[in-house]
């Protein structure tokens, strides 16, 4: 099955640098746009046209992994039911060019909503039902258009099943599910600069779990597993070490540890002011994280191939060799 095939390429037999690698793309409607953001230096917005050639030089180094996130300018919910939506086409015009690429897209309400919010809201209160809708349409558009990896973000409740269900009965089974835990933080804030949100810079959310609560958590992973989901996210990953730890012991499923934006925050304006140095993080691997989503700014060693790049880039590290690198940019 083509499923599994993604996950064992994606998780496995990756014992270069190069093959640790994956780029996290900010999407824009639009031509000719390359935007840097404010508060995370060194990452930028493209269009769809920038963004095929700054992937083509991703693939010129050898990183075959690529994860897409949708800023749109104007927001519009009514594009959560099209199949024109911006990553939908953002998608296809990326697996069209380049169809050996390990494509993940983000799945979530938050970019086309005011609110900046994971979920759609009628008269006031969180509409659950309407968002499941919405992300079962935007999964079933992405894996028409040929996505091969989802990461289900919004953290509502029979996500994962639903959208199982509906991939399954459309023939799309071959997508992977990769449902994110999120944990109460400040530390996403600085990245929704992205989505030109400023009423969403309002955290932690209710619907996020209390850093305290373990044991929902563990219990959330159960869930997940148990209703169709391929690998795990958790995030922030260094204030979650215990629970990687203990949902590697409980399920059988790749986990992967997400560094926020927060995180890049306090080292890179930390190492710009000397009070700082560049270190290694390998603790979430010590924990049972098989993988880890690091950005890495090409001004700091990581190997010489990378520093012809013009843009950031994701690290991926397996739990069973700690590694460490250089750099510290997060999504």
């Amino acid at each position: 099955m083509k499923r599994q095939k993604i996950i064992k390429k994606w998780i496995t037999g990756r014992d270069s640098i190069i093959d640790l690698l994956i780029m996290p793309c900010f999407v824009l409607p639009g031509e000719k746009i390359k935007e840097p953001l404010p508060w995370l230096p060194g990452i930028y917005r493209f269009s769809i046209d920038i963004l095929l050639k700054e992937i083509e030089k991703a693939l010129s180094v050898g990183i075959d992994s690529v994860i897409l996130f949708e800023c749109a300018e104007k927001k519009d919910e009514g594009l959560l039911f099209s199949k024109q939506s911006l990553l939908a086409r953002c998608i296809r015009a990326v697996k069209g060019s380049f169809p050996q690429l390990t494509l993940i897209s983000d799945l979530c309400v938050c970019s086309q909503t005011e609110s900046g919010h994971c979920r759609l809201i009628e008269k006031g209160r969180f509409d659950n039902k309407k968002t499941l809708e919405a992300l079962k349409n935007l999964a079933l558009f992405y894996a028409e258009s040929g996505v091969d990896i989802i990461s289900v973000s919004a953290m509502i409740e029979g996500q994962t099943e639903e959208i199982r269900r509906v991939l399954d009965k459309e023939g799309l089974d071959e997508a992977v599910l990769m449902p994110c835990l999120k944990f109460a933080s400040y530390l996403y804030q600085p990245a929704r600069t992205a989505f030109s949100a400023e009423k969403s810079l309002l955290y932690p959310k209710p619907y996020h779990l209390p850093v305290n609560s373990r044991s929902r958590a563990l219990k959330w992973c159960q869930r997940e597993v148990v209703a169709g989901a391929d690998i795990i996210m958790i995030k922030p990953a260094l204030n979650n070490l215990d629970v990687i730890y203990a949902a590697k012991r409980l399920v059988n499923t790749p986990i992967v540890g997400f560094q926020p934006s927060g995180s890049y925050a306090i080292s890179k304006f930390g190492l710009e002011r000397c009070i700082m140095e560049q270190v290694s993080m390998p603790a979430p691997q010590k924990n049972g994280s098989g993988l880890r989503l690091v950005s890495h700014d090409p001004k700091y060693p990581a190997g010489s191939a990378i520093s012809t790049l013009n843009t950031s880039l994701v690290f991926l590290m397996k739990s069973n060799r700690c590694r460490s690198w250089w750099g510290f940019r997060y999504i």
